[in-house]
């Protein structure tokens, strides 16, 4: 089973419209195995590459090249209600990433995850700077377990 997808064909078509950046290459296969493989989870791409901002908040940042942005789905529908993929709160996976990696050491309050909905559904905003630095790595194992969280289940960030 492949655990990267894409949600149509135009999306696979910008995926490799232009050069990705390293830093966004390595942190999709960071998420791949972090997130889907050892659980048979695919990690469906929604957005790669665009030829203009898509909305008045949009950054740009996913009409750059080489490519630093991706944005991936949070949910699927199940028997009429939205379902989180990968079996944590798609709040927990944003804290996960955001813990793992940042975005740029200058300027601490950007995140390289954002879960948000910008008026298209909710879903998972990944972007990378030429700083990102992946500063602690937990297994998949280590997350689907929870031995992310502490007993109360709040995110263990130290």
């Amino acid at each position: 089973m492949s655990a990267i997808g894409y949600s149509n064909h135009k999306i696979l078509g910008r995926m490799f419209h232009v050069p990705w950046h390293p830093k966004l290459t390595e942190l999709l296969i960071w998420l791949t195995f972090g997130l889907s493989t050892d659980h048979g989870k695919k990690l469906i791409i929604t957005s790669s590459w665009r030829p203009q901002k898509i909305h008045d908040n949009d950054s740009g940042i996913h009409c750059t090249s080489p490519l630093r942005a991706f944005d991936l789905r949070s949910h699927i529908q199940s028997n009429g209600h939205y379902e989180s993929i990968f079996g944590k709160s798609p709040e927990d996976i944003e804290n996960m990433v955001n813990t793992c990696w940042q975005y740029d050491p200058d300027r601490p309050r950007l995140n390289v995850c954002v879960f948000h909905d910008t008026g298209l559904g909710h879903h998972y905003h990944f972007q990378v700077h030429p700083n990102t630095l992946l500063v602690k790595s937990f297994s998949c194992e280590s997350f689907v377990v929870g031995e992310y969280f502490d007993d109360e289940g709040r995110s263990d960030t130290g």
